[in-house]
């Protein structure tokens, strides 16, 4: 007899759809700050109807206060609700679901995360990463998809940095009485970058 070679599918398989991705942002606070806003991106959307997020960070560090959407995944141009966003700053989950009719696709900026900080220092960094990260495609099948979440941090800077004998020096000139013009050299000494 002939033998035909078959396929064997997994029901219920999440794919990983190519390129989409949620990237947590990274931003920099000073010393002693005591809170940080960071913003949460949709990147090549494949269209879909809701997400959910985990967000896995150190809470003896920094803790989570609150989520907002941006204008642009909030309300639509005619000033409607775009979605709803469910979250519990308790737990570091949200769920978000956009109404049916309004669009898919949209990239960019979609959600802001303030965070407390315990004790920023000068050169700690907080890292967040995203866990559990989910969305459902927007078509008759509600595909599970499981987008690419970039990590992001929270780093603390120095309020001013320190100079270590950086200096911008003025020259001296002479020029002869009468002169109307004067080239003044100025030079740069232990740039610090």
């Amino acid at each position: 007899p002939d033998v035909v070679a078959g396929e064997i599918k997994v029901a219920g398989e999440k794919p990983v759809t190519d390129g989409f991705e949620i990237e947590i942002g990274k931003v920099e606070v000073k010393a002693g700050a005591t809170e940080a806003v960071v913003p949460v991106s949709i990147n090549k959307n494949p269209g879909i109807q809701a997400i959910t997020l985990g967000l896995d960070y150190d809470s003896s560090d920094i803790q989570l206060k609150s989520f907002d959407p941006t204008d642009k995944f909030a309300v639509t141009e005619e000033g409607e609700d775009f979605g709803s966003l469910e979250a519990s700053p308790d737990t570091g989950y949200l769920i978000w679901n956009r109404i049916d009719g309004l669009e898919t696709d949209m990239t960019g900026e979609w959600i802001n995360l303030t965070f407390t900080i315990t004790d920023a220092k000068p050169g700690d960094v907080y890292p967040i990463k995203g866990i559990d990260a989910e969305a459902s495609k927007q078509d008759s099948s509600l595909a599970k998809i499981i987008p690419t979440v970039v990590a992001g941090e929270i780093k603390v800077i120095d309020d001013e940095p320190i100079a270590d004998d950086f200096e911008i020096v003025i020259g001296k000139v002479e020029v002869e009485a009468g002169a109307t013009e004067a080239v003044v050299p100025v030079s740069i000494n232990k740039n610090p970058g």
